[in-house]
């Protein structure tokens, strides 16, 4: 296995998959990602010599928001809506679904989970 930004990637799985796995990014940012350093898509993690890791690692760190730095984003968003008193935050705050989902017959899930 394979440490790469905190997120362990498979060893048996292509690159583009694999990077899916660290918090933050999805297929399309890990084709960017593959795109931009040159590597092929389907080359396996198992098969990333040393120096493509470590260039892998250090362009993730600096181009992009990941794990906790991409939580904290989050939650200080989240914060800042529950202060200003808007609907979104009362709805988060409340644990329901805040853009326009129906909440009669969904969310029971949200619903189930806010009430504890």
């Amino acid at each position: 296995m394979f440490y790469i930004c905190g997120a362990r990637l498979p060893m048996h799985v292509n690159i583009r998959m694999a990077l899916t796995r660290i918090y933050g990014i999805g297929s399309s940012r890990a084709s960017e990602i593959c795109y931009a350093l040159g590597l092929s898509e389907t080359i396996r993690v198992k098969r990333l010599t040393q120096f493509q890791i470590r260039q892998l690692t250090l362009y993730i760190e600096n181009n992009f928001f990941i794990n906790r730095d991409l939580n904290e984003i989050i939650t200080k968003d989240m914060k800042r809506l529950r202060t200003v008193g808007c609907y979104r935050g009362l709805r988060h705050h409340a644990g329901l679904p805040c853009r326009g989902q129906r909440t009669h017959t969904n969310a029971k899930t949200s619903r189930k989970i806010s009430k504890k």
